[in-house]
C-alpha cells in the first residue's frame, strides 16, 4: 500500500533526474523500460503456482478423451464413425446435385414442349394452347395471370 501511495511522488523526481542527467527526454523511458524488465524478472522467479498440481488441467485432446473416461479404441471409433458421415454427407450432396441437373433438363424439355405447342397455334388458328408452366433461370415457375 504505501508503494502505491509514494510512486506518485518518486515517479517524477526520478525521470526528472534520468532527463537532465542524459540530457533528453526520452531516458526516462528507458528507466521505466529497465524497471519493467527487473520486476517482470523478479516476479517470474519469485511467485508461486497458486493452484495445487491435483487441481490443474491440461489441454488437448487426448487430456479431454481420458477425462471422458473414452479409451484409444473409444476414440478411434468416434473417428472412424465421423469419416463414415463424411462419406454419406457426400454422397446425398453428390445425389441431391444429380436431382437438381435433372430438373434443370426437365425444364428445359417442358419449355421446349411450350415453344412447340406455341408454334402448332400459330398455324392452326383453331388448335388450343396448353399453357404449360414456365421456367426462370432453370426453376420451374407455375403460371401466373400474365401468362394466360
Amino acid at each position: 500500500m504505501a508503494l502505491r501511495g509514494l510512486a506518485p511522488i518518486v515517479a517524477p523526481l526520478v525521470g526528472g533526474v534520468a532527463a537532465s542527467g542524459s540530457g533528453s527526454w526520452r531516458a526516462a523511458f528507458w528507466v521505466l523500460a529497465c524497471a519493467t524488465a527487473l520486476v517482470l524478472t523478479l516476479a517470474c522467479f519469485t511467485v508461486l503456482e497458486s493452484l495445487p498440481a491435483e487441481h490443474r488441467q491440461r489441454t488437448g485432446s487426448q487430456t479431454r478423451v481420458k477425462a471422458q473416461g473414452a479409451t484409444p479404441e473409444a476414440f478411434a471409433k468416434e473417428l472412424s464413425e465421423r469419416k463414415a458421415l463424411k462419406k454419406q454427407y457426400a454422397e446425398l450432396r453428390q445425389y441431391c446435385a444429380d436431382i437438381e441437373e435433372r430438373l434443370r433438363i426437365s425444364a428445359a424439355a417442358i419449355n421446349l414442349l411450350a415453344l412447340e405447342n406455341a408454334a402448332h397455334a400459330s398455324h392452326d388458328p383453331q388448335a388450343q394452347v396448353i399453357p404449360l408452366p414456365r421456367t426462370v433461370k432453370g426453376r420451374i415457375r407455375r403460371p401466373g395471370p400474365a401468362d394466360r
